[in-house]
């Protein structure tokens, strides 16, 4: 394979090669932008072409009927699932390429003009697909155009001489942080990661109209990781980022990298005239097509209701693990969802329960020990003090998640009770209710399944003194 400072060699016409974004061609492996999800293996190929220009019509055709002024919600809605699909493939690629480049691979590139659509989800969030998302490595696009070039690379001569003119350069930018994402979080401590760019074309001022880039792995000399040896233990494979050519066709340019690069003898691309030729069943075909296409677009919108549906339903599992203001938010929303309402503490920063008289709410979590007295004591003081602003009785409820380290089954246990019998009895003599974060969670369950309601929840958090147990 290529090594950074070369360019790529010629490999056996056997090779296995992926081309993404062109079709039709005779001994590799194709597949559009629609269909990435569907080749689990991508990082199994020692050789990808990427062909961004299939990306780039795409998303410049959903732009602008976006911009179109009388869309049905439908139609909207439609573009959103388009725009999502091409945006979690351009993210699988990314994946799937870092791997090819770790394996020592060949990553070959015909990039075009970046173009991006965008819609906010709702006021906070805005879905941004770009068409430069999928660039494994991460490098400076920077428009400048221009004609003419010196080619400084055999290895893509004649792709090469085939771009006369080019809307964009690279520049010798990249951002660290983004490059130390390709070493995996359980290497420690962390080997230096150093991004090794070299020109494959300039122009006249000597800027990069073409680049290969490759990185290399330097391991770390002191435990603290702030060292690093000169010579790298690991080079990546190469990946090589070239304008789109203006002399022929982008599927053009593609056979001619495979021949030359690939050692792969691709059949001619057919002329734009063939496409009006027909073969009976073609429209039946091409009928099927589009219903596989939007069949994939239902299918991806109903895979990102049950995964966010599921990420809700798992949101509730942070009774057992969280503390602090995370936990509070937590515990205030499990109330509110089993529907007993909540209005913030006049006296903390924390809430009351509202529903069939004030029940004032005081939370803590500890990781490896029992609740407390002096967080039973916190609630005590604004017990008082919420007694002397307000003329209205109210009750006490410290929810604690004690020893929040451990699974559920292991606390309440000899030494690792949640509410220790310190806590417990102080409680009881001030009437002040103890729950812990295990059983509103089981509580929470129970409600999912119609075995607990809002009103049964509060009688028994109102009239117990001491440890509440509000499922057996």
């Amino acid at each position: 394979m290529a090594k950074a400072g070369r360019g790529p060699e010629t490999s056996p016409a056997r090779s296995k090669v992926l081309v993404v974004g062109s079709a039709g061609l005779a001994g590799v492996s194709c597949v559009d932008w629609w269909g990435l999800q569907n080749v689990p293996n991508i990082a199994s190929y020692p050789i990808v072409i990427v062909n961004t220009g299939q990306l780039v019509d795409l998303l410049s055709k959903l732009r602008e009927r976006l911009k179109t002024n009388d869309l049905s919600p439908e139609e909207v809605n439609s573009i959103r699932a388009t725009g999502d699909l091409l945006r979690k493939n351009s993210a699988l690629l990314k994946e799937r390429l870092l791997k090819v480049l770790a394996a020592r691979g060949l990553v070959v590139a015909i990039v075009h003009p970046g173009t991006s659509i965008y819609w906010d989800r709702d006021s906070s969030h805005r879905t941004l697909v770009h068409s430069h998302d999928w660039l494994p490595l991460p490098v400076s696009l920077e428009e400048d155009a221009g004609e003419g070039l010196e080619i400084t690379e055999r290895g893509f001569g004649r792709y090469l001489t085939n771009v006369r003119t080019w809307t964009h350069v690279y520049g010798t930018r990249y951002y660290k942080e983004h490059l130390q994402e390709i070493v995996s979080e359980e290497l420690a401590p962390k080997p230096d990661v150093r991004l090794s760019p070299y020109p494959l074309a300039k122009d006249w001022r000597g800027q990069n109209v073409a680049v290969g880039l490759a990185y290399t792995l330097h391991q770390a000399t002191s435990l603290a990781g702030l060292s690093h040896a000169n010579e790298p233990y690991h080079t990546s494979g190469l990946l090589s980022l070239l304008p789109p050519p203006t002399s022929v066709t982008d599927d053009e340019g593609v056979r001619i990298l495979l021949e030359d690069c690939c050692g792969v003898q691709a059949p001619s691309i057919p002329p734009s005239w063939v496409a009006k030729e027909s073969i009976p069943g073609d429209e039946r075909r091409n009928a099927a097509i589009e219903r596989s296409k939007e069949a994939l677009l239902r299918a991806g919108e109903e895979n990102d209701r049950a995964v966010a549906d599921k990420e809700r339903s798992d949101n509730f599992k942070r009774l057992l693990y969280e503390k602090g203001t995370s936990l509070q938010d937590i515990v205030q929303r499990t109330f509110e969802e089993i529907g007993i309402p909540t209005k913030p503490s006049p006296v903390s920063d924390e809430f009351m329960l509202v529903d069939g008289g004030g029940v004032l709410v005081e939370v803590t979590g500890h990781d490896k020990k029992s609740i407390a007295g002096r967080d039973l004591s916190q609630l005590m003081k604004d017990i008082g003090n919420y007694l002397a602003e307000q003329s209205d009785d109210v009750k006490g409820l410290l929810v604690g998640n004690g020893w929040a380290n451990l699974p559920p089954d292991e606390r309440d246990f000899g030494d690792k009770r949640t509410f220790p019998d310190d806590v417990v009895k102080t409680a009881t003599n001030r009437n002040i209710a103890l729950l812990s974060t295990v059983q509103l969670f089981k509580a929470y369950c129970a409600h999912l399944e119609g075995k607990l309601d809002a009103k049964t929840t509060m009688h028994r958090i109102v009239d117990t003194a001491g440890v509440v147990r509000l499922v057996d």
